[in-house]
């Protein structure tokens, strides 16, 4: 039996669900009756009577009856806590929480594209919520938006901050279209405006935003990828910041570059351009600081980046528990498509072809459905490697695996 066999195998329904946050702009809610539905049955599975239920959340029983009927056009996030407190296991909590989520929740990214009259505050606001965007289908118009943005910003030196969030957010927006060209002009721009400003932690942004960049060119340049993240990696080397922010700063980006040094890893080991034990350190190292991740978003994606460089190193078994870890905390569409494509990955390297083939086409379908192109792309490669059987993971001597910890 496969390795997957001998444990509790991952839930292909779950790992290719659709993000709580940054779908609600797009799919339409369900009527209200449907958390109605849910709360009946939670509060007959749970309680004597309807009534001792509304006594223990302290509210009024008509209203109650309301709320299952879908009487109640809205339901605020305060009234969906009270209903929580009288719910005892988290499993239904959560069924709960997630039914709101599908009817009465407000969405996040409904918001009118700012424009160059527009307030920095507002613009700042639409950057800073482009991975919702982006998520949600709206790549392209986001793209655009943002570009124009950027053209007009890039002649106003009284605007560095602003300027340089939108850059950040244009360039994750670019490499979602394989807009290669764009994403290193930007992040060019991005550098240069950030050392004339004296900002240092806009220019080490800038300067990992150039490393991923230069990683989506095809063909792929691997000895330019290696010397920009040797570029960075000394910047990073050199910036010490002395206040507490400052610091924290640093970690997040020091975690960043560590992510995406693995990837790159992963790259040239395809390539047959790199040291098998220098990736391995790189794996340990992504491993070790893991741990002192504290956004749950950063942490997901550093268990989804682990768990490829252990299917493409052959060490499958290891990749499973990371696996599993990234899909608990993907939160967004693409994260959840990023997971969704490590697994076919995994099955695919564990022997089990049918499998991944129909895991792939689940990943198409979220790709296709949120315009994700340059992951579209991505899966184009890895299923004509499913056809053609020539799917294999990168073996190296058993002297050279590092055992687990």
């Amino acid at each position: 039996m496969s390795i997957l066999g001998q444990r509790n195998r991952l839930s292909a329904k779950s790992v290719i669900l659709l993000s709580k946050n940054s779908t609600w702009g797009l799919l339409e809610k369900l009527p209200p009756t449907a958390f109605g539905r849910t709360l009946r049955t939670m509060i007959r599975e749970n309680w004597a009577t309807q009534a001792s239920f509304a006594e223990k959340v302290a509210v009024d029983n008509s209203w109650i009856t309301k709320v299952i009927r879908g009487d109640q056009e809205s339901l605020t996030y305060s009234s969906l806590q009270k209903l929580l407190s009288g719910i005892s296991r988290p499993i239904e909590s959560e069924e709960l929480y997630e039914a709101w989520l599908e009817t009465y929740a407000p969405s996040p990214i409904d918001r009118k594209v700012p424009t160059q009259w527009s307030t920095d505050e507002q613009i700042i606001q639409y950057a800073a919520s482009v991975h919702d965007l982006i998520s949600a289908g709206k790549v392209l118009s986001t793209f655009q938006a943002l570009m124009n943005l950027w053209r007009h910003l890039e002649q106003r030196p009284d605007r560095d901050e602003t300027a340089l969030d939108v850059g950040h957010a244009l360039v994750h927006a670019a490499n979602q279209l394989d807009r290669v060209g764009v994403s290193l002009r930007i992040s060019d721009a991005m550098v240069k405006r950030a050392v004339s400003v004296r900002e240092p932690a806009w220019t080490a942004i800038s300067l990992w935003l150039r490393c991923v960049s230069l990683r989506h060119l095809r063909p792929r340049a691997i000895e330019r990828v290696e010397a920009s993240f040797n570029d960075f990696g000394r910047y990073l080397d050199d910036w010490q910041p002395a206040s507490e922010n400052g610091k924290k700063v640093r970690r997040e980006i020091v975690q960043s570059f560590l992510r995406d040094d693995v990837l790159a890893g992963i790259d040239a080991l395809k390539e047959r351009k790199a040291d098998s034990r220098c990736q391995f350190e790189r794996i340990e190292s992504l491993r070790s600081r893991a741990k002192e991740v504290e956004s749950s978003v950063e942490l997901g994606l550093a268990y989804e980046v682990l768990a490829r460089a252990l299917v493409a190193t052959s060490r499958v078994e290891e990749a499973i528990e990371p696996l599993r870890m990234a899909r608990k905390l993907a939160e967004s569409n693409a994260n959840q498509l990023k997971v969704q494509i490590c697994r076919v990955q995994l099955l695919a390297a564990d022997g089990q072809p049918q499998e991944a083939q129909a895991e792939l086409d689940r990943a198409v379908e979220i790709a296709d459905a949120f315009h994700l192109v340059h992951h579209r792309h991505k899966l184009a490669t890895i299923e004509q490697d499913l056809r053609t059987e020539s799917f294999r993971a990168y073996s190296f001597p058993g002297d050279l695996r590092i055992a687990e910890r």
